[in-house]
């Protein structure tokens, strides 16, 4: 047989497969390093608010208390029977050990976590300490006892923590049960009462101690769940009085404004989408007839719910003074004198107010348009070649504004069979879609141009089914208001 040689190949192939091998095992060390940084190392009882940690620290200050007087009781019971001997001592040394760390956590230290590990171990070892004192017989199973250890670990501990006191016990009980180790002469004092009256106690005890702390843990989910039921209650009763004034003030919102109804009555060829983000809005729709000429807007408020809305009745106001009051009729004059009238409206406040409006406003005469916006577009779409023009606004707000452009009054010839529509920018900036973009003037423009065969009336519902499909299960950021008008 030949013998067999090392060459330097094998020996480089042996040297790679002990790297890989090593490399393989601080791969699985890393990633179970991790697995238990996420897993094991979180607490069982994850006190995150302050109530919370009172309540854990209650909790375990009770048991540890609880498992005092359980280890007095236990002294007491052994040294009656049995005399003062060294397992009458076993159970005392519970209440000797605990004491300092309970006293301290209770004045001191908000943290429980000491505590609960020193009270763990001693639930462990002391009840082992019994049982290998007396043994398994004369014991009662003392060793049971221990798996409190554990369950307080679970409580009180980490996953990790709480598994390591769990092996722990169990060596402890297949060392104490399964050995039948008996280290002191004590057992044989033991009569056949102590020993049953022994096993009834060790039974009895934990049971109470674990139905106390499960009452006391329960009473203060019940106190609790009490309390939040009574601000339910009372969240409850705001809330509903909130909506309440809330929904008076879209009654009043709705006295004061014009009607668009009114409106439609004499244009029938007409209609208004209104979808507000909130019970009440801080877009509207507004017009005003004087002599011939017939004034109407879409205006959008700064914000909206509560807030929007009132600023919305302070800019229809202004509004209305600037036509009756200056006795204004070009659209860009009155928006100026608008704009000069809100920033008055706001300047008593103690804090500076930048509030206003965005606005599109349109007067029809006799044979022309006259069209001004503020940051809004008037849509014309032709009739003649189903064209569509893009009128833009200034790029400025009715209000407070660092800039101060003058507003532009733009004059269109009035053809029959032309389309106008406004839009306030609550359509155009809501996002949705498969992309979860925003609609945009692009989206707008192409519906438009798709209902050029309806009539005007139907515009509404086809207005409210793209915004609902374009919205899904998305929340409306901002009210919308679009207004579309057939000459």
């Amino acid at each position: 047989m030949r013998a067999f040689t090392e060459t330097p190949e094998t020996k480089l192939a042996q040297d790679h497969s002990s790297v890989s091998a090593i490399s393989s095992i601080r791969t699985v060390a890393i990633r179970y390093r991790q697995w238990a940084s996420e897993n094991l190392e979180i607490p069982m009882l994850d006190a995150v608010t302050e109530d919370e940690k009172r309540f854990a620290k209650e909790l375990l200050q009770w048991v540890a208390l609880a498992c005092m007087v359980c280890g007095v009781v236990w002294f007491a019971f052994i040294s009656y029977h049995l005399g003062l001997c060294v397992t009458s001592f076993i159970p005392l040394s519970f209440s000797v050990l605990v004491a300092p760390f309970y006293i301290y956590n209770r004045l001191f230290d908000n943290d429980h976590y000491l505590l609960a590990n020193v009270q763990s171990m001693a639930i462990i070892f002391v009840p082992w300490g019994i049982q290998l004192s007396l043994g398994s017989y004369a014991s009662g199973m003392a060793v049971l006892w221990g798996i409190l250890g554990p369950l307080c670990g679970m409580f009180f501990l980490t996953k990790r923590m709480a598994i390591r006191l769990l092996i722990i016990y169990l060596v402890n009980a297949f060392v104490a049960i399964c050995a039948d180790i008996q280290l002191t002469h004590d057992a044989e004092r033991a009569t056949e009462s102590f020993v049953s009256n022994f096993y009834a106690m060790n039974i009895a005890l934990p049971s109470i101690v674990v139905f106390a702390a499960l009452y006391f843990t329960f009473s203060k989910l019940a106190n609790q769940r009490m309390k939040v039921n009574h601000l339910l209650k009372e969240t409850e009763i705001k809330n509903k009085n909130l909506i309440d004034s809330i929904t008076y003030t879209k009654y009043l919102q709705k006295a004061v404004l014009p009607r668009f109804k009114k409106f439609q009555n004499r244009h029938p060829k007409s209609f208004l989408y209104f979808k507000p983000k909130d019970i009440v809005s801080g877009d509207f729709f507004w017009k005003k007839t004087v002599g011939k000429r017939i004034y109407f807007a879409v205006c959008d408020s700064t914000g909206h719910g509560v807030p929007g809305s009132m600023v919305s009745l302070i800019c229809s106001q202004a509004l209305e003074t600037a036509i009756d009051t200056f006795n204004l009729t070009d659209p860009g004059v009155i928006l100026a004198k608008t704009k000069e009238l809100v920033v008055e409206s706001f300047s008593h406040s103690d804090k500076p107010i930048e509030d206003g409006m965005d606005i599109g406003l349109c007067c029809l005469d006799d044979e022309i348009i006259l069209y001004s916006g503020a940051r809004h577009s008037l849509y014309l779409v032709r009739a003649k070649n189903n064209s569509i023009l893009e009128i833009r606004g200034t790029r400025q707000s009715v209000g407070f504004s660092l800039t101060n452009y003058q507003f532009t009054t733009h004059v269109i010839r009035r053809r029959t069979g032309d389309r106008l529509y406004m839009t306030s920018d609550g359509l155009l900036d809501q996002f949705g879609g498969n992309e979860n973009k925003k609609f945009k003037a692009t989206g707008f423009k192409k519906l438009i141009l798709d209902a050029k065969e309806m009539e005007m009336s139907e515009q509404e519902e086809l207005f409210a089914q793209t915004m609902q499909q374009w919205i899904q299960n998305i929340d409306q950021t901002d009210d919308i208001c679009v207004f579309g008008l057939e000459l």
